[in-house]
């Protein structure tokens, strides 16, 4: 009979793989909860290997065979592959070039390089699934649970579990020795933190924070200089790029960490940690000392065989340049390098080191483009937080990774990834916003066209608006300079959109129904993203144009979609709002004003026409040539006043 936990285990296993043929990123899910679980060195997992089942090999079957049976569900994109995943699979190529050019083959190295093409066909899904951003969340939390989970098993940890006064054999398969442990939850502290910072429900709140602090207590119990670095950097960079709006909790958050890292820490955790500036204790603490010493061999080496002695040898080739004067780097045999990117010089060669760092550079790029688009939706935008922790846990980790071999590990390719789901999500997220509101836009100028059910008496003629010279919402903008204002030049000829009758308001209900069920049932965008083009490439291209200077029409975003009056209706509307530039400035808000729509901005009123009761909508007007700045007003329509 097996244990209640196995059960449980067991039972959640054979669901999720189920559930992963319809829903894909099902299998995502359960193949990434696998691997930071690892039920196959745990004891309620034991009884499972009577069953001679290899569970990562199965999520990971499932998980594919459901995005072959239900590709419906995998988001839809003509750039299948992309910049960042072709570089991915260059690196591999890479890697399994170098079994021949290398000095030789073990079977090591062929594990290795087994290993590596498995995780690039599981990057190459995970990027497809998680170009969404639910399925991004999804992915986020993922991360949250396996980092609350390895947690408590530190937390409840014995004394076999440690070795030197050190944490090992917890956690996944990469990660059950201290200091890949520790560095894997290092790099896990900013995405908790993101998801803590936009999850509403407090409930949600409290499991993320009880998760942080099982995090902070695993770092500390592994006592690793290398993990200890990467957060010391990460911080840092974490104050130095504070997102405007989440100044405050993002600080106190960082403090919160700092201070609960203080009081978990024992006399022993900081002893250690003081070695790392020491410099005359390196030769009497011994490992800072055997690093230095194998770094200078893997540079020797590197210069020997430019082009890398192949995958897994390096612990061989490195016995050749013992010359007796190291006091610790051959003490034991076959050491490690402790430095991935050391690790990728000797042995992938001076190509495969280059392929890394252009690796980085997309990742990097990528995170900017995320942060660029976020400025549709200002300071607020979900995408600017997330990526700003994806920096962060990439910082933690490739600093971290310096001081210990993660080259061929799992997670830190996962992290690596994070960025290219998001600017994929990102992507996606605003092209869509702006096809479902050129798509409504052209919907309702269509059905004004054709004449179709409305009242004559409700049409409305060809009228030119002037606007009144007034700041902010009336026709100019204060800059950060108050004697320097920029008018708003006058508009052509607005067509006023008139309310449609009952029966076109049942057709465009049906119509819209019906499209945001395809989305939901297909994990896709509107259909109108299709007109702009599925590639990622075109999609950017899309976004940028929104946040250029060029000329053009100005942008609408429904934020939420009213339920009342058209304010086509009428010329006068109560509205709040919150004007600001391009840059982020804000020149101008109110809260329940009364307007006249024929006394404020042209462009503005174009707008607001087309908005409903209780609607809220992002208006954006670009600027007409380089002396004016593009102008963003988010409107909240309350009432129409007939």
């Amino acid at each position: 009979m097996w244990p209640i936990k196995t059960c449980i285990f067991f039972a959640g296993f054979i669901s999720s793989c189920g559930l992963s043929l319809v829903f894909p990123i099902l299998g995502i899910v359960t193949y990434m909860m696998i691997y930071q679980l690892n039920p196959d060195d745990t004891w309620w997992g034991k009884p499972l290997e009577d069953l001679d089942i290899r569970l990562s090999l199965t999520a990971a079957v499932c998980m594919i065979l459901g995005m072959l049976i239900s590709s419906a569900r995998v988001p839809k994109t003509k750039e299948v592959v992309g910049d960042w995943l072709l570089m991915l699979i260059t690196f591999t190529l890479i890697v399994l070039a170098s079994l021949w050019i290398g000095t030789g083959t073990t079977q090591y190295g062929d594990m290795l390089a087994d290993k590596m093409v498995k995780m690039m066909i599981f990057l190459f899904c995970l990027v497809r699934m998680g170009g969404t951003t639910r399925n991004f969340r999804m992915v986020l939390w993922t991360f949250a649970i396996g980092t609350l989970y390895i947690g408590y098993e530190a937390y409840n940890a014995s004394g076999s579990d440690f070795a030197d006064g050190r944490l090992n054999f917890i956690g996944g398969p990469d990660f059950r020795e201290s200091s890949g442990l520790a560095v894997h939850m290092a790099a896990m502290l900013p995405l908790l933190g993101v998801l803590f910072l936009s999850t509403k429900k407090w409930r949600w709140k409290a499991l993320l924070m009880i998760a942080g602090v099982l995090a902070v207590n695993t770092i500390i119990q592994c006592r690793t200089r290398s993990a200890f670095v990467g957060l010391i950097v990460g911080t840092i960079i974490a104050i130095l790029i504070l997102p405007r709006k989440q100044r405050l909790k993002v600080g106190v958050s960082i403090i919160a960490v700092t201070l609960g890292m203080f009081a978990l820490a024992d006399e022993h955790f900081w002893i250690r940690m003081q070695t790392i500036v020491g410099h005359e204790t390196y030769a009497k603490e011994g490992a800072i000392q055997a690093r230095l010493e194998l770094w200078g061999a893997g540079w020797q080496m590197f210069l020997d065989h430019p082009f890398g002695v192949g995958i897994g040898q390096f612990k061989q080739a490195v016995e050749q340049y013992n010359t007796g004067a190291e006091m610790y780097a051959f003490s034991i045999p076959r050491r490690v390098t402790h430095n991935s990117y050391l690790l990728c010089m000797t042995e992938l060669g001076i190509q495969g080191i280059s392929v890394l760092f252009a690796l980085f550079s997309l990742t990097l790029w990528k995170l900017y483009l995320c942060w660029r688009w976020s400025r549709i939706e200002g300071d607020s935008s979900p995408i600017k937080l997330y990526a700003y922790g994806c920096l962060l846990a990439i910082v933690i980790y490739s600093v971290a990774a310096a001081f210990t071999d993660r080259l061929y590990t799992e997670s830190f390719w996962w992290v690596m990834a994070l960025p290219v789901c998001l600017e994929r999500a990102a992507a996606r997220r605003f092209a869509g916003m702006l096809a479902s509101d050129e798509q409504s836009i052209a919907e309702e100028s269509a059905s004004v066209d054709a004449g179709k059910d409305h009242d004559p008496q409700d049409s409305y003629s060809e009228t030119r608006w002037t606007p009144v010279p007034r700041r902010g919402l009336h026709g100019s903008v204060r800059h950060l300079n108050p004697a320097r204002e920029i008018p708003v030049p006058e508009s052509d000829t607005l067509v006023r959109i008139s309310k449609p009758s009952f029966t076109e308001m049942t057709h465009r209900k049906h119509r819209r129904r019906k499209r945001v069920s395809e989305n939901l049932f297909a994990g896709n965008t509107p259909k109108t993203v299709t007109q702009l083009g599925e590639s990622t490439d075109t999609i950017s291209h899309a976004v940028e144009s929104l946040l250029g200077s060029s000329t053009g029409d100005i942008r609408m975003f429904d934020l939420e979609e009213g339920v009342g009056q058209w304010a086509a209706r009428t010329d006068s509307v109560t509205i709040s709002y919150s004007g600001q530039l391009a840059n982020g400035v804000v020149f101008d808000t109110a809260d329940h004003e009364h307007v006249e729509l024929n006394s404020i901005m042209p462009e503005l009123s174009k707008g607001i026409r087309t908005m409903r009761e209780a609607g809220r909508r992002r208006i954006v007007i670009p600027a007409k040539d380089t002396s004016e700045e593009t102008m963003i007003f988010d409107v909240t329509l309350l009432a129409v006043h007939e």
